[in-house]
């Protein structure tokens, strides 16, 4: 896990700061420490969920690195993030397409315009 650990840690202090993560063998985060360690599952969703787009971002650029092409979606991901997180989020994901294409599904495309959201039309309920 120390490919992984090592690139999520840059997306991580930027969302979280002086934070780090802990894994096991099977790839599944354990724990994250900050001023104190804290059991993953005991997070809020809103914290489980960012730090899951980020181990997202961090597998993508290990392939970018190794020469092989990536691709991130996401499907109604950061539903529970609060507004200052998502505002950090918004910049991690800007950073990320610089390397990486990044596909947001969402029916909440108001909260994503910062991310060209905006440019979507509606049809019937659904985004084309």
């Amino acid at each position: 896990m120390e490919p992984i650990v090592r690139r999520i840690t840059p997306y991580l202090q930027k969302l979280l700061s002086g934070a780090s993560i802990n894994c096991d063998d099977n790839f599944r985060i354990t724990s994250i420490d900050r001023t104190l360690r804290e059991d993953f599952d005991g997070l809020s969703g809103g914290t489980q969920e960012q730090i899951a787009v980020l181990t997202r971002l961090a597998f993508a650029d290990m392939l970018v690195e190794s020469g092989k092409p990536a691709m991130i979606i996401l499907d109604d991901a950061l539903v529970y993030s609060d507004p200052d997180r998502m505002e950090r989020m918004f910049d991690l994901l800007t950073q990320a397409a610089e390397r990486t294409q990044i596909l947001i599904l969402t029916c909440r495309r108001e909260i994503f315009a910062r991310l060209g959201a905006h440019h979507l039309k509606v049809v019937s309920g659904s985004v084309s």
